[in-house]
């Protein structure tokens, strides 16, 4: 008997392997569709190596996702302002009975989004919003990991779409939790000639003045963005970058120990096994080169 196996196929981490194993890096949470193709099934389960071939498009994909996955770690005191847009899945309920969690209790609706802010400085929070014509205005509140940093105030013009937004906000860097929802000023059912959806967007408004004809659409929050940094600072201490540095060096002597100390580290945690020094070699040459 032969008792060479072979040889073991090419295996690469799927996108839920992938959001883990940044997870356990760098204690940063990601959305791995951002830059990874759709995983393919074989039999059911999408980590058999039998259906993970690497393509150049695809081994691409995965660079632009560390290169990206980098940067959201480590921040950017440079970062330029840049705008980023969050839609409300239209499924997500808004009636006035409805909590989204990570809200604060005593509002309905709304959305919470993770945003990545890349360095500290100031922000501004942007909402869009739909239906609600001919009722009273309505308060929006704003938080960051669950403090209460903005109230706006809903006044709708007669048009079917309104935008508002917060006057610009001091947020230090690092990935937060921003929730933007309404205050609550109903606690029961609609006094509706017809008995409400549980869905809200089936009360929406319509062309037709007849279509939705004694069903209440109370404002629903459609779209947030997030703009900035508006003035920048410095990046401040955040999770993931306290679990990248480990040391901090003192001198220029210290620095080249210091960089191998961080990067045989992280690479033992990324391989799950002992490294040599073949494979700091080529992350050395690299720092070496860029130092």
């Amino acid at each position: 008997m032969n008792p060479n196996p072979g040889t073991r196929r090419f295996q690469r981490l799927t996108r839920a392997e992938y959001e883990k194993s940044v997870l356990q890096l760098f204690d940063l949470e990601i959305d791995a569709s951002r830059w990874l193709p759709e995983d393919t099934f074989l039999g059911n389960f999408n980590n058999l190596s039998a259906a993970q071939s690497l393509s150049t498009t695809l081994l691409e994909s995965y660079l632009r996702a560390a290169a990206e996955v980098s940067r959201i770690a480590l921040g950017n005191p440079e970062a330029l302002s840049a705008s980023s847009k969050y839609t409300n899945p239209i499924h997500v309920s808004q009636h006035s009975w409805d909590h989204l969690e990570g809200t604060p209790f005593g509002t309905r609706g709304g959305m919470v989004v993770r945003h990545d802010f890349p360095t500290d400085g100031e922000y501004v929070i942007s909402i869009e919003t739909l239906f609600g014509k001919g009722l009273p205005g309505q308060d929006l509140d704003i938080s960051i990991d669950g403090r209460g940093v903005a109230q706006l105030v809903l006044e709708h013009n007669g048009n079917r779409t309104v935008q508002i937004q917060t006057k610009p906000i001091l947020v230090s860097a690092g990935q937060h939790e921003i929730a933007a929802a309404f205050v609550k000023r109903i606690e029961g059912p609609y006094e509706d000639r017809l008995s409400p959806f549980n869905w809200s967007f089936v009360g929406g408004e319509d062309a037709q003045q007849w279509a939705n004809y004694g069903i209440t659409a109370l404002p629903h929050l459609a779209d947030l963005m997030i703009t900035g940094p508006v003035t920048s600072g410095p990046v401040s201490e955040t999770r993931s970058r306290a679990k990248i540095f480990s040391c901090d060096p003192n001198t220029e002597e210290e620095e080249y120990q210091c960089a191998r100390q961080i990067i045989s580290r992280v690479a033992t945690q990324a391989y799950r096994r002992a490294i040599t020094d073949q494979d700091l070699a080529g992350p050395m040459d690299f720092y070496d080169g860029s130092a």
